[in-house]
């Protein structure tokens, strides 16, 4: 890493996301070289850092956020062998290396290549979130080197321009577009709900933004209870385990830190419409929950409740709704927004609710459709009773223990989808990179693209795709009347 970059607020915030990715990349990566030039550490770049040099400000966080299950030397020795070497800049090659990448961001852009292919500037912007997402890129590029790729079903990055302020990707980065942030952002008082991977990345990318102001309610029921979490959570440490703090206080002391105020609650969504102690909520937003009246609401749960709380938000008809969420399928970072007003889909008809009733009854047929042994050996899996189960499908009508064995399997909760750290901190950082937008005046959903951008890590690129509405959902009739009457 050149000094030249090293003392930049861009080649600070790539090298910090992208240490604090692979740190996180538990019983994968063994262990981080990092050779970095003595510089003092930026403001606002490492989370709750004290002043010091940068190298040392790593180190430190990353023994924070993971203790020992993260090896991290500074070593700017050129005789270590690794198994991947990240330049951030045109510096040559140092370490003997099976595959190497060169990364280089500036402001809304971002750029990926071979060795000494990077743009050869000086990068100027103070804007971290092109940074930050070339951090997750090339952590990307790592974890799929470590893990293995089939060539038919992915592919490492060859070369890769894309800015953040389009979502789109150029043939080189000469033909990115630009744009600066004002020396004063307002974000608003949008409300985050699910203060979880995706929703901690949007937090962490939102507050390294300078002159950021505005004010967030966290809301999220869970606290962190399973440390193997870590490797989602960017804004997650050993502390905040060892304590079962909650995420949504987690979120909102980091915004605090950084100059914004915050609100948290430790509820589920549909619980939080119901509280009648606001807390330390402010006055006036308090005033407009109470008629159940939300501007911004920026959704980051997950589908593990069968789409329940995304339909309640969606319920409350919000001015302005978008969402970020992961996909396994690709390594999918993903943005969407949900406008009542325009022909795309709402929240509500892009995630449709489960009908346990009828997962039953097909739960009942595809058991039928198995032998006596095979439904044996699935219900031992599931700590049922083999017997009852056999019981309830001679006869399913009557309200026996084993169609309540085979209800309860069904209303489950969902189960949990494989993600990875630089997926969630992808869609966190293009989810703040949208609302920074939308608050700055630029069109952050274009009507000739579509209300939804994927970018794939798997075969990196980017897509914009266009979702049309349900026309049997509520928000094509009385939610449209709703939003209107609220809103216009």
């Amino acid at each position: 890493m050149p000094a030249a970059i090293a003392s930049t607020f861009a080649g600070q915030h790539m090298i910090w996301t992208l240490t604090n990715q692979l740190v996180r990349q538990d019983q994968l990566v063994e262990g981080i070289a990092l050779s970095v030039p003595e510089t003092r550490l930026l403001d606002g770049v490492v989370p709750y850092a004290k002043p010091g040099s940068l190298g040392e400000s790593l180190l430190a966080w990353a023994k924070e956020a993971v203790g020992d299950r993260g090896r991290v030397e500074l070593d700017i020795a050129a005789d270590k062998r690794a198994d991947v070497e990240i330049t951030v800049g045109n510096e040559g090659a140092r370490f003997a290396a099976d595959r190497r990448l060169s990364i280089f961001a500036d402001g809304w852009n971002i750029y990926a290549g071979p060795l000494g292919s990077a743009p050869s500037v000086i990068p100027r912007d103070k804007n971290p979130l092109g940074p930050a997402f070339a951090g997750c890129l090339a952590a990307a590029e790592v974890f799929k080197h470590l893990r293995g790729i089939n060539p038919e079903r992915g592919s490492f990055v060859d070369q890769l321009a894309y800015s953040l302020l389009d979502l789109q990707t150029r043939s080189g980065w000469e033909d990115l577009p630009s744009a600066e942030l004002p020396e004063t952002l307002s974000i608003g008082q949008p409300y985050l709900v699910g203060a979880g991977a995706v929703g901690q990345a949007f937090a962490l990318a939102l507050g390294s933004v300078p002159g950021v102001r505005g004010h967030v309610t966290a809301i999220d029921p869970e606290a962190l209870d399973d440390i193997t979490n870590l490797n989602r959570y960017p804004l997650a440490r050993i502390v905040d385990f060892n304590d079962d703090r909650s995420k949504a206080e987690i979120v909102a002391q980091y915004l605090r830190s950084r100059g914004l105020t915050a609100h948290h609650v430790m509820k589920k969504w549909e619980e939080f419409l119901r509280r009648v102690d606001r807390g330390d909520q402010l006055p006036e937003l308090a005033s407009d929950e109470a008629i159940f009246r939300f501007d911004t609401i920026l959704s980051c749960v997950d589908d593990t409740d069968g789409n329940f709380a995304r339909h309640a938000i969606q319920n409350v008809w919000p001015r302005m709704l978008m969402g970020g969420s992961t996909h396994a399928t690709g390594l999918r970072s993903s943005v969407s927004i949900y406008d009542v007003p325009s022909p795309w889909m709402c929240l509500k008809c892009h995630n449709r609710l489960r009908d346990p009733r009828k997962e039953l009854v097909a739960l009942v047929d595809e058991l039928r459709g198995l032998s006596q042994v095979q439904r044996a050996a699935w219900t031992s899996a599931r700590g049922m009773s083999a017997n009852e189960v056999e019981e309830a499908l001679s006869n399913p009508g009557c309200a026996s223990v084993g169609i309540q064995q085979l209800a309860d399997y069904v209303n489950r909760p969902g189960d949990p989808q494989f993600s990875v750290g630089f997926t969630s901190m992808a869609a966190g950082i293009i989810l703040a990179a949208q609302h920074i937008k939308m608050s700055i005046g630029i069109a952050a959903f274009p009507t000739d693209r579509g209300c939804s951008n994927f970018f794939y890590f798997l075969h990196p690129s980017s897509r914009w795709f266009v979702q049309g509405a349900n026309p049997n959902c509520t928000c094509q009739t009385e939610g449209r009347s709703r939003h209107l009457r609220l809103w216009r």
